[in-house]
């Protein structure tokens, strides 16, 4: 069986391009991919803080496909959303 890998190119205005190769998703959802990385502050103790998630996701769906990467999910997001 062949595992789907993504090699990804991210534009950032002040360092250029950045190539990520990424593996199976963490999770997926019919059209959505997502693939958690790391704690955006992994030494914070603060609830806030220390539970943002770094992330890449892809979403495709109707001829379309949007690609982000970031901390953009909190722990407490994705908790309740697994609930």
């Amino acid at each position: 069986m062949t595992v789907g890998i993504f090699e990804v190119n991210f534009h950032f205005m002040a360092n250029g391009y950045q190539t990520i190769v990424l593996g199976r998703p963490d999770l997926q959802v019919g059209g959505l991919q997502l693939w958690i990385h790391a704690r955006q502050f992994p030494d914070s103790e603060d609830y806030w803080d220390g539970n943002w998630l770094m992330v890449t996701v892809r979403c495709c769906a109707s001829g379309a496909e949007v690609w982000v990467k970031g901390p953009i999910l909190h722990l407490s997001e994705l908790h309740h959303w697994m609930a």
